[in-house]
């Protein structure tokens, strides 16, 4: 590991009396960076998915060539986000978040300068390796700055930045097809600007990134806070390898594998949808490609309000139980899915849309939210590479790849069965996390109550 990414050495405490002034500030700074930043990743992943119906029609790729690029990226960024997370724990968020970012968008550029299909493949090997810095080191920060009573607001928060980042992308994209509409290199421009928005986000992140607290001579969240987390057992991990880590707090913890498990699940729900919503609304429902990219951006945007509401929900009336509401979520996922397939008004499609991207993303944030919150705070980013990597690999390959190629043989209609089969799927164990994660914090209570007797 490069020494600068390292994370620093904790610091003496500072006076007591500038701990509350000092954490409010650098909150901020931390929050700001984290947030700009994961709109960042999100304006380069997305970029692709909006130029497929331009793909389609400038360069005759099929659905099943599209799909087949997009699994490459769903591979190597599921297995990057397994191995760049457990890196992460060991790593200062500041520095590899923004170098995760620079990277993703200089490869994100690179697809401007080629319409060849195997090339463009290879070279989301790349880009999926420096996404995977992305997430778990976003996930692990706000887990050290927020604690789990308050951390359901602010990670519900942060977690809209990827719908922010994926609306800029559709933003930017219309920029390039005004002022390049009739340019032979409109294509190329659906790349390269996204690029550059990109590479100016990471220079903020930065500048505002910040290390652990613990770093800075304040103390931890947890002890500042007065907020024991669910899973704190005393110990002090911090000299684990990578292997040990990984074995104890990964492999060992059931309620982490179900979890990974309804992960996929919900990937294969989220991804057999969004990959496919301009291609789908053009090819089937007969809106103008410009019509589709806009309301692929209503998924996105509209998503914001409930992610939020469901995250302070999980605060407040759960009591920082967060299962529960992904499961209903996952259950209801059924219903908006028929209307989205059966309706050929824009209206209802759109409100269609609507339901099924908070239906989607309320689970999808929670997962990442359940992993670091089950683990110790050394495996946290561990934890969330491996609900990536089974949400990547398991689910989004499947919705690529899969979905594309039952769309191309069997039509839309049979992919959209597989859609729904796995919400329900993910509803399942979605309910096994929830049981356990009950029986988790009982034990908890009964800890407590034997201590105080």
């Amino acid at each position: 590991m490069f020494n600068f990414m390292k994370s620093g050495v904790d610091m003496n405490p500072v006076d007591s009396k500038i701990i509350p002034d000092m954490y409010k500030k650098k909150r901020i700074r931390v929050f700001a960076s984290l947030f700009i930043g994961y709109i960042g990743y999100y304006i380069v992943r997305s970029t692709f998915k909006i130029a497929v119906p331009y793909l389609i029609e400038n360069y005759h790729f099929t659905k099943a060539d599209t799909g087949l690029i997009m699994g490459v990226l769903a591979v190597s960024y599921g297995i990057s986000k397994l191995l760049m997370g457990l890196l992460s724990d060991k790593c200062n968020p500041r520095f590899y978040i923004s170098m995760g970012l620079l990277f993703s968008a200089l490869v994100n550029a690179l697809f401007g300068f080629t319409h060849n299909i195997m090339v463009m493949a290879s070279l989301m090997i790349p880009m999926g390796i420096f996404q995977g810095m992305g997430a778990p080191a976003a996930q692990k920060s706000l887990k050290f700055w927020w604690s789990k009573r308050e951390r359901g607001f602010y990670y519900s928060a942060w977690s809209t930045s990827h719908n922010i980042g994926s609306a800029v992308a559709v933003a930017v994209s219309f920029l390039a097809f005004l002022l390049f509409q009739n340019a032979t290199f409109l294509v190329s421009s659906i790349f390269i600007l996204p690029s550059i928005f990109s590479l100016i986000l990471a220079v903020i992140v930065f500048c505002l990134g910040q290390d652990r607290p613990t770093t800075f001579g304040l103390p931890a969240i947890d002890v500042y806070k007065n907020d024991p987390e669910l899973v704190n057992d005393g110990k002090d991990d911090s000299q684990l390898r990578f292997g040990q880590i990984f074995v104890r707090y990964i492999l060992k913890n059931r309620l982490l594998i179900f979890l990974a498990l309804a992960n996929a699940c919900i990937y294969i729900a989220r991804y057999g949808i969004l990959d496919w919503i301009p291609t789908y609304l053009w090819e089937e429902k007969n809106f103008s490609k410009e019509e589709a990219i806009l309301f692929f951006s209503l998924f996105e945007i509209f998503a914001i309000p409930g992610t939020m509401i469901m995250g302070i929900l999980s605060d407040k009336l759960f009591k920082g139980l967060r299962a529960p509401l992904p499961f209903f979520a996952s259950l209801l996922l059924i219903i908006p899915i028929f209307v989205y397939q059966s309706s050929t008004n824009h209206f209802v499609i759109a409100a269609a849309l609507v339901i099924l991207a908070n239906c989607v993303y309320i689970p999808q944030m929670m997962v990442g939210l359940i992993a670091v919150e089950v683990t110790p705070n050394c495996a946290g980013g561990a934890a969330s590479g491996i609900t990536g990597i089974c949400g990547y690999i398991l689910g989004e390959v499947i919705a690529s790849i899969f979905v594309g190629q039952i769309a191309e043989n069997f039509g839309w209609k049979a992919s959209f069965i597989v859609i729904g089969a796995a919400s329900i799927f993910a509803a399942f164990f979605f309910l096994l996390v929830a049981l356990l994660e009950i029986k988790t914090k009982r034990q908890k209570i009964n800890r407590k109550r034997r201590i105080v007797v």
